[in-house]
């Protein structure tokens, strides 16, 4: 089935873009109240952080099941089980009697959470033609962005008015409330849209019913050993990817505290900026993928050749100046940024010929959290080794290897998008 008129077109994405608003208001809210909990509990920042370590672990393994059963079952189903779990779970942390309980709750939110963006993502695909789904894909992720500026500036009138227990309260309600628009809101845009698909001159096309089944049933095949190469250095490419944006976003402001004695404006800057940033490098990648560099393994080679040259300038000017450094910092983050909008939105569509859309979107998902999770270690190890002009080259030398598996996948992407 296929979305009809533009206003519907507008109307699904708005909605989808508010699922993912939701999961990010009951995901990324602990973190923003984590040094409350510390001060107003008495837990060390050691203990309580693992809360935040478990979700990611979970979330990251999670996208793999998720992803295999977005393909399986209803991915709608799947997503409101998701959000109404997680807002089950955003609830109980409030009275959770200690730390350890509080970790165990917070990690088993990571499984949930983990039922979002796969299904998402073959929703999409299977709703909107390939240019409205680019299109689509990259609003909704504005989601991600859009909730995170929201935490940071709801979380201090809770603790201020009630407490930290009220963040997740706030949370857990607004997440219910948009899983009950969801179920409904879905139904009444798909049954008033049947038949013809919006292109982006404003024009209709008419539409196959069953054309999500024509990708899954038709085509359905198994990946050959070069294109198995291939996904497999699209996954080096995601890891290294992961490993640079949640690297540098969790230790930038650790660097630049102890280099030039900033750590307030930083925690500002990371809390409201650098998602405003995110969205702008969203909607750029995506521009120039569907205008300029319409391969998207090159489109992404590219993007991350400017975070590479970032990051080698932030190596060059790591302590002379805090503003080029945090400048530096973000440029190469947003460039990350534009990169998982490429890889994660853009190439899940072409594995429809596997019958995979939704395991892809996971495995590469999840690609992106053990990158995330080997940054964490690693870098925090060599800054307490060697320094933090040690970590910055450490964070070039996987941007150069993920800049190198992107422009190695180039010229097999092309041939596999289009067989």
């Amino acid at each position: 089935m296929k979305i009809t008129q533009r206003k519907y077109v507008k109307q699904m994405i708005f909605l989808c873009s508010a699922v993912y608003f939701a999961s990010y208001l009951t995901r990324v809210n602990f973190q923003a109240v984590i040094s409350e909990i510390v001060r107003a509990e008495g837990y060390s920042k050691a203990l309580i952080s693992l809360a935040v370590t478990g979700s990611s672990v979970t979330y990251g393994v999670g996208q793999l099941l998720s992803g295999y059963l977005g393909d399986k079952l209803a991915p709608e189903k799947i997503i409101l089980a998701g959000m109404l779990s997680s807002s089950l779970l955003n609830i109980a942390i409030p009275v959770m009697p200690n730390a350890w309980s509080i970790i165990a709750v917070w990690s088993i939110n990571g499984l949930a959470q983990a039922f979002m963006w796969p299904p998402l993502v073959r929703i999409l695909s299977e709703l909107f033609t390939d240019s409205v789904y680019k299109d689509a894909c990259v609003k909704v992720s504005w989601g991600s962005s859009f909730g995170t500026i929201a935490v940071y500036l709801i979380a201090p009138v809770c603790i201020s008015l009630t407490g930290w227990r009220s963040m997740f309260i706030f949370s857990a309600v607004f997440c219910v409330i948009i899983a009950v628009i969801w179920l409904t809101a879905r139904k009444r845009i798909l049954s008033a849209s049947v038949g013809t698909v919006s292109e982006d001159d404003g024009s209709e096309i008419t539409a196959c019913p069953s054309c999500s089944q024509c990708s899954t049933e038709i085509s359905r095949r198994k990946p050959t050993v070069s294109e198995a190469l291939m996904i497999m250095l699209i996954l080096i490419a995601i890891i290294a990817m992961g490993f640079l944006r949640d690297g540098i976003i969790t230790w930038m402001p650790s660097y630049v505290a102890e280099t030039f004695h900033l750590e307030n404006a930083i925690a500002i800057l990371g809390g409201v900026v650098l998602p405003l940033f995110g969205i702008a490098c969203f909607q750029l990648a995506a521009v120039i993928n569907r205008k300029y560099i319409k391969n998207e393994l090159l489109c992404a080679a590219v993007i991350f050749s400017f975070g590479l040259l970032s990051l080698i300038l932030l190596y060059i000017f790591s302590d002379k100046n805090a503003v080029i450094s945090v400048f530096l910092s973000a440029f190469a983050t947003g460039c990350m940024h534009g990169v998982n909008v490429i890889i994660i939105c853009m190439t899940p569509p072409f594995f429809g010929k596997f019958g995979k859309i939704s395991l892809a979107s996971g495995v590469l998902n999840s690609c992106t959290y053990i990158g995330s999770a080997l940054s964490t270690y690693s870098s925090a190890l060599v800054s307490e080794s060697f320094g933090w002009n040690s970590v910055i080259l450490m964070w070039a030398l996987v941007a150069v290897a993920g800049t190198a598996a992107a422009f190695l996948s180039v010229r097999k992407w092309n041939s596999f998008k289009h067989s």
